[in-house]
């Protein structure tokens, strides 16, 4: 994200009691470290890598929005 990395992002997501609850997937392309993946489960977040599929993209996507 050009101006807030991702995990801060998810942070203020967090945070803001407007949008607290959200389902948010993270799009990434590098390799989380453990406290990143640790940070991405205790937020109820959902990591998306680019290598994946489509059709994968698409699983999470339905199974975020029910």
């Amino acid at each position: 994200m050009p101006r807030r990395p991702g995990l801060e992002l998810l942070e203020f997501i967090r945070l803001d009691k407007n949008l607290h609850g959200f389902p948010v997937l993270i799009l990434t392309g590098a390799s989380l470290t453990p406290d990143e993946a640790a940070t991405i489960a205790r937020d109820s977040a959902y990591v998306f890598y680019k290598s994946e599929s489509l059709e994968s993209l698409a699983l999470q996507l339905s199974n975020l929005t029910g």
